[in-house]
């Protein structure tokens, strides 16, 4: 999975599998030390059934199976790790069948077990440390990228752009009149229109558009497979449809807002400052010419 996959996955989706991850993680190494006491204590009976102890059957068996998880099922490290728990789990099985029938555990079946165990416990880590970096991807407030998160999944597409010959654009979004929102009505109704855009803006893009905050009331959109005409139509609707909702800030206080926007093409020449400068320079043209504006951004 590439990054730019994770762009619209929900802030809160990422929180929820980091907190049940970590429960998970305390409840396998319950097990572990339960099946350790098991076969090693004396005067505990050996279980004689041992379909409990399979890979499904346990908590982290199913985290992995969850939908809290589901996003990460094609990374790379998740599918390690979905790999090595069976073969933990297997190890088990094997070392507790054969006490459970008066059989003795071989030094080099016990030691591969243990390496498959602190192998499991590694990945286990970077595991949860992957999910940490998804979520400080993305902006506390509004669900969007972080502006270093947005310039990356830009830095990517550049690459493909680069590669295969293909058209993308980028988009300067702009809140208008964005200040005296908050010099009259205070900075929580800013952040509650900063949200209700933020989340119109990623409802109504494809999956594979990208939505970061720039900073402020600013937001940048990056556009696979787009011409410079196809996004100007598809920004032009949604500018249209921005200026025609409604955001309640208050009891009994709705206020309508405009946005302006600057498009730039990704042009495989151009490094992404320099690419982002120009989604800049038309959005402060359509800012000039009156706001509530869409303006793409021409060489000369």
């Amino acid at each position: 999975m590439q990054d730019q996959n994770y762009t619209l996955l929900s802030l809160k989706v990422a929180q929820a599998a980091f907190k049940s991850l970590n429960s998970a993680i305390i409840e396998h190494t319950k097990w572990m030390v339960q099946w350790n006491r098991e076969l090693v204590c004396d005067g505990v009976r050996i279980r004689k059934d041992l379909t409990e102890w399979t890979a499904k059957n346990c908590e982290f068996g199913h985290w992995l199976a969850s939908d809290e998880s589901s996003f990460l099922e094609d990374l790379e490290i998740f599918q390690q790790v979905e790999s090595l728990h069976k073969q933990v789990h297997i190890s088990v099985i094997e070392m507790m069948g054969n006490a459970a029938q008066g059989q003795s555990i071989t030094q080099q079946q016990f030691d591969n077990h243990i390496e498959v165990e602190k192998e499991f416990s590694k990945l286990l880590v970077s595991l949860r440390d992957e999910i940490y970096r998804l979520i400080f991807s993305y902006d506390y407030l509004t669900g969007t990228l972080t502006r270093q998160a947005i310039f990356h999944v830009l830095s990517m597409e550049h690459e493909r752009v680069k590669r295969d010959a293909e058209n993308s654009c980028l988009v300067m979004i702009d809140m208008d009149n964005f200040k005296s929102i908050n010099d009259k009505y205070g900075h929580l109704a800013g952040d509650k229109v900063l949200v209700s855009v933020a989340e119109y803006f990623s409802n109504h893009l494809r999956p594979y558009d990208s939505i970061g905050r720039y900073g402020g009331e600013e937001f940048l959109l990056c556009l696979p497979d787009v011409t410079v005409d196809e996004a100007r139509n598809t920004m032009e609707r949604l500018r249209q449809e921005v200026s025609q909702r409604e955001i309640c800030i208050q009891e009994g206080i709705c206020l309508s807002l405009t946005v302006s926007m600057g498009i730039a093409p990704l042009l495989p020449t151009e490094d992404i400052k320099t690419v982002v400068e120009y989604a800049d320079q038309a959005m402060y043209q359509a800012k000039m010419k009156g706001r509530n504006r869409v303006e793409v951004w021409r060489e000369n």
